[in-house]
């Protein structure tokens, strides 16, 4: 299924023309500092390289595009964030 993920998010920065992409290997989800993990009980868990001891979300992983939409807008906050604070 995280592939499924993967594939999404991959598109959504192809329509943004966005040299963005994520990657998955070992079974674990990258995308610029965000990690994807498989949790418990059917979840993802999202974090943040940073700060890996907590995840930022923890989102079912019965529904892709809602993961692929929150590590997606997770970014582009941050990039917006770091442009406003420039």
């Amino acid at each position: 299924m995280i592939a499924v993920v993967e594939r999404r998010l991959n598109r959504v920065f192809e329509a943004l023309g966005s040299p963005i992409r994520a990657v998955t290997e070992n079974g674990d989800l990258f995308v610029r500092d965000i990690i994807v993990t498989t949790g418990s009980d059917g979840m993802y868990e999202v974090f943040e390289a940073g700060s890996p001891e907590q995840p930022i979300h923890s989102v079912s992983a019965d529904d892709p595009a809602t993961v692929a939409g929150v590590v997606a807008m997770h970014i582009a906050r941050k990039i917006i964030s770091t442009a406003v604070e420039g």
